[in-house]
């Protein structure tokens, strides 16, 4: 240790207040409030010392280091202290020359009346002017150590309040103001660090139950039962699906009941006085009502037809067994009767979606599934541009984060 320092390297274990220091540098002059500057770290606290250790004030908060550079320097008050002893020192040794003056004095009257004593005074006087010697020395010590404690006070005083990154002098060091204000910084970091946490976590929360609200919605609208309503007119795909699937069925049976009911074949020429061939019989079943239009006049069954006169299939009258008709059977549409009955219309028939039933509530529901599939589309566009800003807002906190660890 010199000019009121000690320099060197030292390991310290997390959660232990003993400050190991390399070498076994004798620390034994370090009391409370020493201040002891790490190279890295926060400045700690001193509280006592011996040879190879020091006691800090505070258990070590950081990981286990070693070879940790380190300054100790004295405390303010125990420079004072250092002070005020050589000061009761001199003042001690002052009062030894006034009572040799005054040993002095007795002494040179001695001698004028006992010359017997001459020689004891000599010796006397000597002793003195040693003892002055060493009040002169022990003088010269005291100013020397008040004029480093003075040198050290002052540079303690640097190491305490020098302003903001100027260094301590003749030392690369900065002081405990410059490492205070780092701090108060690095709190400004964290604190703005923990504000930014909060608010992303309340963002996350709340785009959490966006999702959540989504997906229950998203859950109704695929799984809630055929007829309950979601909300006030809104159905889930199930219901839309059934009513599809019913209202198909509808139509289909419309078309075959239209199908089935009349279909037209072609022209037929009843000159020959022969009827046109009966339907066919598949599986026992006949094959709908054939119709035809008349070309050449002639009589079939007794009736006599003319041209545009229709001829249709009697599939009341008619009779079969299963394979083979027993009983065919035709009536006559006059051409006079220019209409025929189709599905409720007459004359030229011209079927719309309203002629058959079911077919516009299959088609609206047909649209809804596919305004479902589109709504699930955005659904899954806006999910995906949650997440963008999700990571947005990660990397943003990440980025803040980092520059207060730098």
């Amino acid at each position: 240790m010199a000019n009121g320092f000690l320099i060197g390297t030292a390991s310290f274990v997390n959660g232990s207040k003993t400050m190991t220091l390399d070498g076994g540098v004798d620390a034994t002059f370090v009391s409370s409030g020493s201040h002891i500057e790490l190279n890295g770290f926060m400045t700690v606290e001193g509280m006592s010392g011996s040879v190879g250790e020091i006691q800090l004030r505070e258990s070590w908060p950081h990981a286990t280091v070693s070879g940790v550079d380190f300054v100790v320097t004295y405390t303010i008050e125990g420079l004072v202290d250092a002070v005020e002893k050589v000061v009761a020192i001199s003042e001690q040794w002052g009062e030894v020359v006034e009572t040799v003056d005054q040993i002095t004095s007795n002494a040179t009257g001695a001698v004028n009346t006992f010359n017997q004593l001459e020689n004891d005074v000599d010796t006397l006087t000597s002793t003195v002017a040693s003892f002055q010697q060493d009040i002169d020395d022990d003088k010269l010590s005291a100013s020397t150590s008040a004029s480093a404690a003075n040198l050290d006070a002052t540079k303690s005083k640097e190491y305490a309040v020098n302003p903001y990154d100027q260094n301590v002098t003749n030392t690369t060091d900065k002081s405990s103001l410059h490492h205070a204000t780092d701090s108060l910084s690095a709190k400004v970091l964290a604190e703005g660090a923990k504000n930014d946490t909060i608010n992303l976590k309340n963002d996350v929360t709340t785009l959490k139950s966006q999702t959540e609200d989504v997906y229950a919605l998203a859950h109704a609208l695929s799984d809630t039962p055929v007829d309950t309503e979601i909300s006030s007119g809104l159905y889930s795909l199930k219901h839309y699906l059934a009513k599809t699937q019913s209202a198909a069925a509808t139509a289909q049976a419309a078309v075959s009941s239209v199908t089935a009911s009349l279909y037209f074949v072609g022209q037929w020429n009843a000159s020959a006085n022969t009827a046109p061939p009966p339907p066919a019989i598949v599986n026992g079943v006949p094959q709908g009502n054939p119709m035809y239009k008349i070309t050449v006049a002639g009589g079939i069954d007794g009736v006599d037809y003319e041209p545009n006169d229709n001829i249709i299939w009697d599939s009341q009258n008619s009779t079969h067994d299963g394979t083979n008709w027993t009983l065919e059977k035709w009536f006559k549409v006059d051409n006079s009767e220019s209409v025929v009955s189709v599905n409720g219309k007459q004359g030229v028939v011209v079927l719309n979606i309203a002629d058959i039933s079911g077919l516009q509530s299959a088609i609206d529901a047909a649209t809804s599934l596919a305004n479902s599939k589109v709504a699930q589309a955005e659904y899954d566009a806006h999910v995906a541009a949650m997440n963008v800003e999700i990571n947005k807002m990660r990397t943003n906190l990440n980025c803040k984060l980092w520059g207060f660890i730098i």
